[in-house]
């Protein structure tokens, strides 16, 4: 399946569709998670020229395109922007040099990295550290959107910042202090736990030695200790404004245990709250713990919006983005669950892992790899032959195998 979408340009998001047969970035980064741990020359030739393609289609700002149709001569950043693009590039990039070192490689991207970085750090736009998102400015980019500081996107900034410490002996420390103090934040604001100040966020601003840095806006600390539980057991979706949004973003809490953010405790406690939420559904996790109706109220559920989308992309609960099953978020939950020494609990997913990857909505025979499943009737929905679902589950499959795999 990979190699059907290893085009001259890079990896295809899938070759079955005009509409995927492009290099985007999202698809490229996770796709590239298998293709690496393959070791096959043809796939691992695919990953550089995804980078190298991407890097020169970089705006002048430093941001990354969402996707690139190479026959069209076309790329686009989204409507809303495209932040977690930007992420992904220099994880992808990160993450592929680490499995394949090859200096003329990073010699070549080693500017477009630096300018990607600089681009995402100025996405924060308060200085809290964690960087903000417009809304549908996310791989969630259809009538489900979310606005802010998400969990998703800072996990990935914070795995974008150690992968430059990688890359650069020379800034390692830069970096690396960076990722921690992102760490810190992530955890003040997004797990809100009794006795911290809202203040503290402010911290790295750089004020005036002797100063007593507070936060004297009230919406913002009183909306905190709201959202503060003794029984928490994942990290927020996301905090946009005063509005702490207390659902479970599976991906975003997923990432936030294979990067190191999650403390071990915290990541064995978000696992264990995961599997216990999936343990009566047949298929792999979906995007969220629970679906959203017209009127929630999070707002995150754009109904007014449908009318205008085209229906491949529509959002009723328990499709798509609404609570939808997309096989390459099963795969990495696969991961963390063998991270945090859940192993039986990784093997029995793999096997869910297997039989969605298998459904085929074509000729109802051989490996679907569909983009997404239908959470209320199994049906496999989307395009077929999807790169990012194949390539997510060639890295399960090391995982539960023992293969050491590096992320």
């Amino acid at each position: 399946m990979l190699r059907a979408a290893a085009a001259p340009e890079g990896l295809l998001a899938s070759a079955e569709l005009p509409h995927y047969a492009a290099v985007w970035t999202r698809d490229v980064a996770f796709a590239s998670l298998g293709a690496d741990v393959s070791d096959d020359p043809e796939l691992v030739a695919a990953v550089a020229r995804s980078l190298v393609g991407l890097a020169q289609l970089q705006a002048e700002s430093g941001q990354l395109p969402n996707a690139w149709w190479p026959r069209r001569g076309y790329w686009d950043f989204h409507e809303a922007g495209c932040t977690d693009a930007t992420c992904l590039f220099v994880v992808a990039a990160s993450q592929h040099l680490n499995a394949h070192p090859d200096g003329r490689l990073q010699r070549r991207l080693w500017p477009h990295l630096r300018r990607a970085i600089r681009w995402l750090a100025d996405q924060d736009a308060n200085q809290f550290t964690l960087i903000d998102s417009p809304s549908g400015g996310d791989w969630m980019d259809s009538t489900l959107q979310r606005s802010g500081k998400l969990l998703y996107v800072n996990a990935l900034y914070h795995r974008a910042l150690t992968g430059m410490a990688e890359m650069c002996p020379g800034d390692a420390e830069k970096y690396r202090a960076r990722a921690a103090l992102l760490r810190r934040k992530i955890d003040l604001l997004l797990w809100p736990e009794p006795g911290a100040d809202h203040g503290e966020l402010l911290e790295g601003v750089g004020h005036q030695p002797g100063s007593a840095p507070g936060f004297p806006h009230p919406v913002g600390p009183a909306a905190r200790r709201d959202a503060i539980r003794e029984d928490r057991r994942h990290y927020l979706s996301h905090v946009d404004g005063g509005r702490y949004v207390d659902e479970c973003d599976v991906l975003g809490n997923v990432l936030a245990v294979l990067y190191g953010i999650a403390s071990p405790e915290r990541a064995r406690l978000i696992m264990e709250f995961l599997h216990r939420s999936a343990a009566a559904a047949p298929y792999p996790m979906p995007t969220y713990t629970r679906s959203f109706e017209p009127g929630d109220r999070w707002g995150m559920y754009r109904h007014d919006l449908e009318r205008f989308q085209d229906e491949r992309w529509r959002n009723p609960p328990g499709r798509y983005h609404n609570g939808g099953v997309w096989p390459f978020i099963g795969a990495l939950y696969v991961v963390a669950l063998r991270r945090v020494g859940m192993v039986a609990e990784a093997r029995a997913e793999f096997a869910r892992l297997t039989a969605a990857n298998r459904l085929n909505r074509g000729s109802g025979s051989g490996w679907g790899f569909h983009e997404w499943i239908d959470a209320r009737t199994g049906e496999p929905e989307g395009a077929p032959g999807q790169s990012w679902s194949a390539g997510a589950y060639l890295l399960a499959a090391a995982v539960v195998s023992d293969r050491p795999v590096s992320l």
